[in-house]
């Protein structure tokens, strides 16, 4: 008896057709029916697979740096036509080997921090099979990018916008069934579809399909593959699929191929575009899957034929099996620059002709990707005279080698001097706001998030009779280029408050002079207020520095002085120099004050060097212009030596042992023996 279910079975005699609700069919097999037998034979059409549908998932993302990545989540689910769904993620760095997610069972998924770029995808199965299906895959991708223009140049030089960095490819497939999940649909073959020698078809193993050949599962022995088998026409297309490809984007294209009964006349693969053949052919391999894969650069927009072609002809041999066939568009990488002045360009690398100090402030780069966007910043400023490296200077200490032929010496450069600004500071302004105190400045709505403009200065003055009914900000970090005690003045039209915190932090700024009603430009002690107590500030540290000015009408200024460890305090020296001064940026916390180098090697921002052989090292130092400073330091190991330990052995009882040893010069002895002997002396 044989229980058929919701099929319809070819086999039968002409005009009978079973109903598609089960039924059974009591077959007695009468000497006249000698001859009629049913055989398990590949259907014209593949089996409904467990899963018809394997679902989508959303969640793409890129950043310029390691990322903590939002959930990635689920589109629409899976569906099955057999048993209850279950899902497992895989994640993988390169997009070929994929690792297994341990307890990752749900419809989202949200990813640990990661470090490098990585891709997602969601498994399907259901209950009652292996794992059959896959989701379309989710890409996190980290960037590398940088500007990599110096930070300070002078004017009437070229200033040349540069850049460093690479953008990792999405896997945005084009293809809807590549994996064959939904059987026959999604693609077209010149091969007919069928069961015979000379048709290709869907199924599990290329043996329920055509017979007697050789079965196997798809690539990762789960859900179904195409087949083919002996067709008879040379440069057939195989399988092919009509893609809107766009001008200029890049289409990475890869199936996987396996011949079977083909140890004779195998299959030679290769892919078409456009009915055009491109990258190398591939042999198709009898009892092993290889990947044919190849890309493809579209230079024009419009519906495109995609093929995978076959060389080969004849009835014996020629067989072979498809799977995991996928095309990956990307877009061409493209750069947006952003600057003061109104400046834009698309340029990779652009350039600006003759640059001036109208050219200082912050350039942002943004890097875009099939849609994808990631953006980095940097502070420029264009000096109107050359830049005068101040001579910086290191200092060394050392560690010598602890013993004979070790590399465990250690070197401890730190620096002083030179420059440990970036060559300006912010500064900002709100306008339209009446009044001459300060404090109509900090109550106004729009302060300190929404100032009307910002720029930047290349020292603490900020410029002359600038507006009228406006407040303003100078503010920034100051580095200062050795240690001792600083006083400082403030001078302005109208009032101002001069703030300097005992480090970085904004939170730790303390008041340490200020304007209560207005002053000359650089008019430093009209005002007992203007000049502030003792300073004692740190080579190299950075220090925040917030000034806020507020003009009522007339003519205005604002500038901010010093006087240095050992200057006269009657008056400042000088208005804070571009050689100590940073913008109020991020960068102003990550750019190192000095940079250190072991001889040769790369720089680095830490001045402790471990793992230092004996010899004669450099030191170079490098501060934040690029001005450098050289030292030289010994570092040496004790002498190299031996020694043999011998006695008189043997001895008679109560008799003497004498050892001895071989002798060193400067050095210790201990022995050790038996019955808890032991001895400091050489014999």
């Amino acid at each position: 008896m044989l229980i058929l279910e919701k099929e319809n079975i070819s086999i039968l005699p002409k005009g009978i057709r079973l109903s598609l609700y089960s039924v059974i069919w009591m077959v007695f097999f009468l000497k006249s029916f000698d001859g009629f037998s049913i055989e398990k034979k590949g259907l014209n059409n593949p089996p409904a697979p467990p899963i018809n549908f394997s679902g989508e998932i959303s969640g793409n993302q890129v950043q310029n740096a390691g990322y903590d990545p939002t959930t990635i989540t689920s589109v629409s689910a899976a569906t099955t036509t057999n048993g209850t769904i279950v899902y497992k993620w895989q994640f993988s760095t390169n997009g070929t080997t994929w690792t297994d997610i341990a307890s990752s069972n749900t419809l989202t998924y949200n990813p640990p921090a990661i470090t490098v770029s990585t891709y997602y995808r969601r498994l399907v199965q259901s209950q009652t099979t292996a794992f059959e299906a896959t989701s379309n895959v989710i890409s996190k991708l980290i960037t590398n990018y940088s500007i990599t223009t110096p930070v300070s140049l002078t004017a009437g030089s070229s200033l040349n916008l540069t850049q460093t960095g690479a953008f990792a490819d999405f896997m945005i497939d084009e293809l809807v069934n590549g994996s064959f999940t939904n059987g026959t649909s999604g693609f077209s073959s010149d091969v007919p579809l069928g069961t015979s020698a000379g048709n290709y078809n869907v199924n599990y193993r290329p043996s329920d399909i055509f017979g007697s050949v050789d079965s196997y599962r798809d690539r990762f022995g789960r859900g179904l593959l195409y087949a083919v088998r002996s067709p008879g026409t040379a440069n057939q297309r195989m399988w092919f699929v009509t893609i809107n490809v766009v001008d200029g984007n890049t289409y990475d294209l890869s199936a996987w191929v396996r011949g079977f009964n083909s140890t004779s006349n195998a299959s030679v693969l290769r892919w078409n575009v456009g009915g055009i053949a491109i990258g190398l052919s591939l042999t198709a391999p009898d009892g092993s899957w290889s990947e044919l894969a190849t890309t493809f650069t579209a230079t024009s927009t419009g519906p495109m034929v995609f093929s995978i072609n076959n060389a080969t002809t004849g009835t014996t041999g020629n067989d072979f099996s498809l799977d995991d066939i996928t095309i990956y568009e990307n877009t061409p990488v493209t750069y947006l620059w952003t600057g003061p002045n109104g400046f834009s360009s698309t340029s990779a690398n652009p350039t600006i002709p003759n640059a001036q100090p109208i050219n200082s402030g912050t350039y942002t780069l943004t890097v875009t990707k099939n849609g994808y966007s990631v953006s980095v910043t940097k502070v420029i400023t264009v000096n109107s005279a050359a830049i005068i490296c101040l001579p910086p200077s290191v200092s060394l200490t050392g560690t010598n080698v602890s013993c004979f032929g070790a590399n465990n010496g250690v070197i401890n450069a730190a620096g002083s001097l030179g420059n440990g600004g970036l060559g300006n500071i912010t500064y900002q302004y709100w306008d339209n706001i009446a009044g001459s105190s300060v404090s109509n400045l900090t109550s106004n709505i729009n302060y300190p998030n929404s100032p009307a403009g910002s720029f930047l200065l290349s020292s603490t003055e900020a410029p002359i009779n600038f507006l009228d009914n406006y407040g303003a900000r100078m503010v920034g970090y100051i580095v200062p280029r050795e240690t001792g005690n600083y006083t400082f003045w403030v001078s302005s039209d109208d009032n101002s408050e001069l703030w300097i915190s005992t480090n970085e932090l904004a939170a730790n700024k303390v008041l340490r002079a200020s304007v209560t009603g207005f002053t000359g430009v650089q008019e430093w002690n009209k005002y007992a207020s203007q000049k502030s107590v003792t300073i004692s500030l740190t080579s190299g540290q950075i220090y925040y520095i917030e000034v806020l000015h507020k003009e009522s009408t007339g003519g205005d200024n604002l500038a901010v002085g010093w006087a240095r460890p050992g200057e006269s305090t009657t008056a400042p020296s000088q208005v804070v120099p571009p050689s100590v001064i940073r913008p109020f940026v991020g960068t102003s916390l990550t750019i190192p004050v000095y940079n250190y180098r072991l001889n040769a090697g790369a720089f680095q921002s830490s001045g402790v060097f471990n793992n230092v052989p004996p010899g004669t090292h450099t030191i170079t130092l490098q501060d934040a212009y690029g001005c450098t400073a050289t030292s030289t330091i010994s570092v040496t190991q004790p002498a190299s030596f031996s020694s043999s330990a011998s006695s008189n052995s043997p001895v008679c009882q109560a008799g003497t042992l004498n050892l001895t040893a071989a002798s060193v010069s400067s050095g210790t002895y201990a022995w050790a023996g038996p019955n808890g002997f032991s001895s400091t002396s050489q014999n």
